[in-house]
Order: C-alpha cells, then structure tokens, then sequence
C-alpha cells in the first residue's frame, strides 16, 4: 500500500532508492543554468515522535485494528515499558513507512497548491528522504512567505512543526548540507561532495 501512494520525489525507506538517488535527484533540480537559485531546507522537529496518532488513524490506507495495534504497542528501555501516546514507535520496524506514509501528499499538495509554478518560472521541486526535504523556488520571498506557509499548514494536520533553527532558506550559491552531502553551485557549476560533518 505504501508504495502506491508514495510521492515521486521520496526516498527514504524505499525499496531501490537510497539518499544517492536524492542527491542525484538534487542535482537534476538545481544544475542546468536556468535552475532555481534557493533552496528551502527543511527539518521536521521530532517527526517521528510527534506525528498525530488521529490523524494516522484517519488517513492511512490500511487496516485501523491493526493500524491501532502497531501504535499503541509502545516501547521498551531498559527493561521497562513504556506506552505511546503520539508518534510511531520508536526503533519500530514499521515506524519508517508510517512516517513516510504519513508525509507522502506533500508533493501532490505543492503541486495542486502551485500549479503554475512550473509555467511562470518559479522553479518549484521537492526533493525529500523521511523526514528530510528541500523545495526549490525562485526567490527567497516566495518560499518564505507562499511555500514554506503552506508546508506548515500541510504537517499542522499531521500533528507536526518545521524545526525553527535547522529549517532556513539558502542561495545555492553559499550551499546546503543535504542527507550528508553539501550541494553548492560555484562558477555555474553544481558541486555535490560529502559534507564537512561526514569527513
């Protein structure tokens, strides 16, 4: 099921996808000439443990017994157990797809959200692995105040928040770190290389 409704430009926890395809798909978005210049980077504070279990339960296509059952099995630390009460359960072999199912939708919504961006040079792209995403536009303003409001509004219902100190706005020009990588344009070139953090 949760392949079916996965967004395209997903890749973690996926079969045949790896955060090598997101930094190849990073740099089929951000190296031709006439590629967006700035970068939304964002970071979902706590995905893991804040997503709403009601919302899951809701919107999930799956069985909600089930569903149910893998939310509420908790988890144990240090011989203790200890319940769940929002998230998916932590260290749980399920947890990366829930969450992935969870934030798939948040391309479709871009797109329907705005859909001439495409024909009006705004240079919207999304490029995401779990919890880890950038959207691409042409103007800082424009992702500050049209996208990244709407990307609120989107893990809002979801029980979730973009983490205020790690999500910013970036010119490709000074660069980005990215799922380990750095991605920066220098003399029009695109430069994707391990992060300093990796080294």
């Amino acid at each position: 099921i949760a392949e079916t409704i996965a967004d395209r430009n997903s890749y973690g926890f996926r079969p045949q996808r790896s955060t090598a395809d997101a930094a190849a798909q990073c740099f089929g978005v951000l190296s031709r000439k006439v590629s967006a210049e700035w970068v939304l980077e964002g970071d979902i504070q706590g995905c893991f443990d804040n997503i709403s279990h009601d919302w899951m339960i809701a919107n999930l296509p799956m069985d909600k017994v089930i569903l149910r059952k893998w939310l509420k099995a908790g988890y144990v630390y240090q011989s203790k157990l200890f319940p769940s009460l929002s998230g998916t359960p932590q260290g749980g072999i399920i947890s990366p797809v829930l969450a992935n199912m969870t934030l798939d939708g948040l391309e479709t919504m871009l797109a329907k959200r705005f859909s001439n961006a495409k024909w009006t040079g705004k240079k919207l792209q999304l490029v995401r692995y779990a919890d880890d995403f950038i959207i691409t536009g042409y103007s800082k303003e424009w992702l500050e105040n049209e996208v990244r409001p709407a990307v609120v509004e989107f893990l809002a219902q979801r029980g979730l928040v973009l983490s205020q100190e790690k999500t910013k706005i970036t010119h490709i020009g000074n660069g980005f770190d990215f799922l380990g990588w750095n991605v920066r344009k220098y003399n029009g070139k695109l430069l994707i290389k391990p992060s300093k953090a990796n080294i």
